[in-house]
């Protein structure tokens, strides 16, 4: 990924870079610090899922964002024409046309 490209972050994206005893959080924090990267986006459904997953007491178990939260993330990026999401539930978008998932590790963070 280059630097001027736009990628929309899911909340998980944000969960990991917050938990420093997961192994995603490395790629997460780089991603989100990297000044050279691409262009980040998120939105306040995002910040509050986020927030919800952080906070939340069943954190290990709690499902970060059901099927309409997912098409809301979709929408948001459609509307915004940001075709990238970073993400670790990829799966969740296989069926969403136009969306291309990215993990953080597959960004480098000298870009």
């Amino acid at each position: 990924m280059t630097s001027g490209e736009t990628l929309f972050l899911d909340a998980n994206i944000l969960v990991y870079a917050a938990l420093r005893d997961d192994v995603r959080h490395s790629a997460c924090r780089n991603l989100l610090r990297n000044p050279d990267g691409p262009l980040l986006h998120f939105s306040l459904q995002i910040l509050a899922e986020s927030y919800s997953v952080i906070t939340s007491p069943k954190r290990a178990t709690a499902a970060i964002a059901p099927r309409v939260f997912d098409l809301q993330i979709a929408s948001t990026m459609a509307a915004h024409g940001v075709r990238k999401l970073a993400t670790y539930n990829g799966a969740d978008f296989k069926e969403v046309a136009g969306i291309e998932v990215v993990e953080p590790e597959s960004i480098s963070a000298t870009q």
